[in-house]
């Protein structure tokens, strides 16, 4: 079931690579990661081959947990290879995370690409928020009209029964808001065609 990613992320995964600058000067002018103090904690959820990771690694105390042991095997060498001691990497379902962190770093994870009102999206919303102590940063791709995406390459019809291989759902950020706004201090907004969704607490 998750040779789709296995597959992904040995061919080389998304290339953010290639825009590495670009992307940490978004990360942190962009979303509220700034106000968090350096000495947080943050767990990297789906982080894939730890692109994001080793971003907020920049600043705070790492860990990055995806399911794809091709992914981590991936962002476990390259820690070796540039030798930084601020990030660790787990392969597991962050879902199953008892942990608490300070931050809780969502980029894109496919147990969040359902429709708000399922309850499975809001059973892992709060499961995500049950283990963090400050804050929650969701970011995903979006743009209208909203709702389900299937035109894509990586993931089929088995997204909709074996939602961690989901197709995207692209979120309306005012729906998405309203779900957050009952969880704690809630901003949500579509920039640059991404939610960029957080939760204060």
């Amino acid at each position: 079931m998750l040779k789709d990613y296995e597959d992904f992320y040995r061919d080389g995964g998304f290339n953010y690579n290639q825009h590495t600058e670009k992307y940490k000067k978004w990360l942190f002018e962009k979303t509220s990661i700034n106000s968090y103090n350096k000495d947080c904690t943050v767990l990297d959820v789906g982080c894939g081959d730890g692109f994001w990771s080793f971003l907020l690694a920049s600043k705070f105390n790492v860990t990055g947990i995806d399911i794809s042991k091709a992914g981590i095997d991936v962002a476990n060498k390259k820690v070796t290879n540039l030798n930084i001691k601020n990030i660790n990497f787990v392969c597991g379902n962050a879902l199953e995370i008892e942990q608490k962190f300070d931050l809780i770093f969502c980029r894109g994870p496919s147990f969040l690409n359902l429709p708000p009102s399922d309850e499975r999206f809001v059973e892992n919303l709060k499961k995500m928020l049950s283990i963090c102590n400050l804050g929650l940063i969701y970011i995903q791709s979006t743009k209208k009209p909203y709702g389900r995406w299937s035109k894509s390459s990586l993931f089929d019809e088995r997204a909709d029964s074996e939602y961690y291989n989901s197709r995207w759902y692209y979120h309306d950020p005012d729906e998405l808001e309203k779900l957050f706004g009952k969880f704690g201090d809630a901003k949500v907004r579509d920039i640059d065609s991404y939610i960029v969704a957080e939760i204060h607490k």
